[in-house]
């Protein structure tokens, strides 16, 4: 008997392992290779690209690959998937794309096929980039050696490289926004996909920065590109001399001499020559959308350029000249706001009218107190109490259960916020969305969007209150394929189910035309004006349009309809004498990300822009929860809408030398797909349109001052977040910082140069100022107290290229704080 026991523990022991011994079969014959963010560093709130080589050495098999919360863990708040076709013997790749959070620092592909059994799995590492660090990729050809960019940094912060190959490269634009640079070297562009090629153009009119070397090779890189680049190379030249491209970095000593084999070529339209050598293009750019393309004439990866030690100084002088991107640019970085924009349903009553709900308060009353009392005791039947009160209550329950269940509705109710920014040189325009769902009651749907745009589960990364705290976020998938969808997810009733979109759309036919020009105050400050029209000539109607433009925002009068035409003059378009600081450096933006949300309705400099745009509508005090009216709650939908991407970082506008349109719209196409019930929704869009600017430059003597310069810091020693305004330096704290004029500002000579530092008049603890010489190669320093401002007569020695200025500032010992309340810079001379 016991010899029959055994014998039976065993068989039943094996029928349990076999699922499981089946199941490891499956994964030794299906393989997986995966590959994660940027070499595997990633940037939070930011889709980040997963890339998974299969190769099926069993059955044909159909699934999906799957990064999820049960074995990925919290570094995902949801699960993304895409769909595999694999048959037997296939080698495959696919890319995908997930939203990581801190920790843990891997994830878990997981292959999973149609009955849902995990045929295959591989952990990769994730690392998470802090958000003032950098993040380069470069993509280059075979036998070519990748240029070190992880130099260059702002100062306070680190950057990282990811080395590609063409292969590597995502197919949709969106996988490439953690990205600060893009650089393509000796690659075969004509092995671009059309997907890729479409990624990359739009992911430069969305801001990106891409850099195309040049050299021998350069034909076969930039053939399938030619649409993008300054410069398209017609044919190849020796040259003996490349040393101006070390004139632009800043280094006024080295040589770089040939020979050398650059690309030869004709400027394309709006392409500005940055760097030549006796008339010949080295470094070109040019502008496209919100973004920047450049053009090296020569390869890097070459002599004399490789052999250069101020190579890294080329690269950190491109990052430097970038123009400053406005105050909407962000993407949605504050998820509570967002979530309260969602939350207001202007014109959208959820409960009964107050009189319709006491009136049945009032008769419940009556009905169970003095109208059964005395019905009761006329029939002398005072007991039956006990009875009669219980069924009124089961009764009123019954009718209020079924006028709410009919007052709710079968429709879900789908709140959108979108911003549409569009540029003047392009067709699309680029488009963010909010989204929400409100079910009626309990039930499960699935959502999905137009071909192109990117679906995600709002606050999944970082849920920082009842608002942002999404509750569909663990049970969601976000299936990508062509299109993206959310699938099967379940809402309780009354509970918004929030989502994030990104994508584009073809831009309204809504334009404009502007010269800017100087006038010269008294003190010889320039100040910008504009002249020019606007007109539209689209379908749409945009209301409390306003126009913004450097240090002034001008209200149209009346709402902009299908038709007008209007024309605008100096009068209208001009800005104040108000004093304003540099405007950062694109790169600095995540650096300010670091002070936390900010509420949308306090005075704060952060909310510059927002006040500009809502003029004498916006709202000093919270009205989310005590509004009243719909048009007092579509003004806190607005803020709060506003609030969750638009943010001044630095208390600076960061609108450079753009002119540019907003106004808001009411209505939005029926674009989305919701399967499980009818929907309706309320929409609310804003406009941002880029107006065509040329730009006057002054015939006479004038002043450049600080708020037509950018800055970038290039050191911080103990100090992490700041700007030039409104910061300390405690006991071995330094910073310093490198200022730029705006794009087209630079002066030709300049003759006086003036730099003040504020301390607020407190100058206890002694501060020292530094200028960096360069022609010397070094910092000089400046006896300084404050209001003593630093005038120099001859400043050309500390003026480098495009009349940079370089300043470091370093607390000068002992105990104390040293706090400074601004720094301003100008620079008198001409054009």
């Amino acid at each position: 008997m016991p010899r029959l026991v055994r014998i039976a523990i065993l068989l039943v022991g094996a029928l349990l392992l076999q699922p499981s011994a089946a199941q490891d079969n499956f994964r030794d014959v299906v393989e997986l290779t995966v590959d994660a963010g940027f070499n595997g560093y990633f940037r939070q709130d930011e889709w980040t690209p997963v890339r998974v080589a299969m190769a099926n050495n069993g059955e044909s098999l159909r699934g999906r690959l799957v990064v999820r919360p049960e074995t990925s863990g919290t570094v995902v708040g949801n699960a993304f998937s895409a769909p595999v076709d694999l048959p037997s013997g296939a080698q495959k790749t696919a890319t995908f794309n997930i939203q990581a959070r801190t920790y843990p620092d891997q994830i878990r592909v997981e292959l999973i096929d149609d009955a849902g059994i995990v045929r295959a799995s591989r952990d990769a590492p994730i690392f998470e980039l802090n958000r003032g660090d950098q993040l380069y990729a470069v993509v280059t050809g075979t036998n070519t050696i990748a240029p070190s960019l992880t130099g260059i940094h702002i100062g306070g912060y680190r950057a990282e490289q990811a080395i590609w190959g063409v292969h590597q490269l995502p197919d949709r634009a969106q996988s490439l926004a953690s990205l600060d640079l893009l650089m393509l070297l000796n690659i075969d562009s004509e092995s671009l996909s059309l997907g890729q090629r479409s990624a990359i153009e739009q992911w430069v009119a969305h801001g990106g920065h891409l850099l195309v070397g040049g050299g021998p090779n350069a034909a076969a890189t930039a053939s399938a590109l030619a649409e993008l680049l300054p410069l398209a190379p017609q044919a190849a030249q020796t040259i003996d001399d490349l040393s101006e491209l070390a004139r632009f970095a800043g280094d006024r000593h080295s040589q770089l001499p040939g020979p050398a084999i650059i690309a030869r070529g004709d400027l394309s339209e709006g392409a500005t020559a940055l760097v030549e050598q006796a008339g010949i293009p080295l470094l070109v750019r040019r502008k496209l959308g919100a973004g920047l393309v450049d053009f090296l004439a020569a390869d890097p990866s070459l002599a004399p350029l490789a052999a250069w030690d101020g190579l890294s100084e080329l690269w950190r002088k491109l990052l430097l000249t970038r123009p400053p991107q406005p105050a909407w640019h962000n993407d949605f970085t504050q998820s509570t706001w967002a979530a309260e924009a969602v939350a207001n349903l202007p014109g959208v009553d959820l409960l009964p009218p107050l009189q319709t709900l006491c009136l049945f308060l009032a008769l419940y009353i009556v009905l169970i107190g003095p109208l059964n009392y005395a019905l009761l005791a006329k029939l002398g039947k005072p007991g039956w109490g006990w009875l009669t009160i219980p069924l009124i209550i089961i009764g009123f329950t019954l009718i209020a259960w079924t006028v709410g269940f009919n007052l709710r509705g079968a429709e879900v109710i789908v709140s959108r916020l979108a911003v549409v920014e569009s540029y003047h040189d392009r067709d699309e325009a680029r488009l963010r969305q909010v989204i929400g769902l409100l079910s009626p009651r309990r039930a499960t749907y699935s959502v999905s969007l137009p071909e192109g745009s990117f679906l995600a589960v709002a606050g999944a990364t970082a849920p920082t209150s009842i608002f942002a705290s999404n509750t569909i976020q663990t049970s969601t998938e976000i299936a990508q394929s062509a299109r993206f969808s959310a699938d099967e997810f379940t809402i309780d009733g009354g509970i918004f189910a929030n989502f994030s979109v990104s994508g584009r759309i073809a831009k309204p036919d809504i334009s404009g035309s502007f010269t800017l020009s100087f006038d010269i105050a008294e003190s010889g400050r320039m100040v910008p004006t504009f002249q020019g029209a606007i007109s539209n000539r689209s379908q749409l109607t945009l209301r409390d349009a306003v126009i913004l433009g450097p240090g002034f925002g001008y209200d149209l009068e009346s709402d902009f309809a299908p038709g007008d035409i209007l024309p605008l003059g100096t009068g209208e378009l001009r800005a104040d004498l108000a004093d304003r600081p540099a405007q950062p450096n694109p790169l600095e933006v995540n650096v300010a990300a670091l002070y936390g949300e900010q509420s949308p309705f306090t005075g704060s400099d952060r909310n510059r822009t927002i006040k500009d745009l809502q003029g004498d509508r916006y709202l000093r005090t919270r009205a989310f929860f005590n509004a009243e009216s719909p048009s007092e709650r579509q003004l806190a939908r607005e803020q709060s809408f506003l609030a969750s991407f638009m943010r001044d970082e630095f208390a600076s506008t960061a609108r450079g030398t753009g002119l540019y349109l907003l106004g808001w719209s009411d209505a939005w196409t029926r674009d989305l797909e919701i399967e499980g019930a009818g929907w309706s929704s309320v929409d609310t869009t804003l406009y941002i349109i880029e107006l065509a600017v040329d730009t006057t430059l002054p015939k006479r003597r004038a002043t450049l001052t600080s708020e037509h310069f950018t800055w970038m810091a290039l050191e911080r020693e103990g100090i992490s977040d700041n700007g030039t305004d409104n910061f300390s330096l405690y006991e071995d704290n330094a910073v310093a910082f490198q200022f730029q004029p705006l794009p087209g500002l630079a002066m030709r000579q300049v003759d006086a140069m003036q730099v003040a530092v504020d301390r607020g008049g407190g100058f206890t603890q002694s501060l020292e100022v530094h200028l960096y010489n360069w022609t010397r190669g070094e910092y000089d320093v400046f006896g300084y107290r404050d209001g003593n401002d630093l005038e120099l007569s001859e400043p050309a020695m500390y003026l480098g290229p495009g009349q940079a200025l370089r300043l470091r500032l370093r607390h000068g010992g002992g105990m104390g704080t040293v706090r400074l309340r601004d720094i301003r810079i100008a620079q008198s001379g001409r054009y």
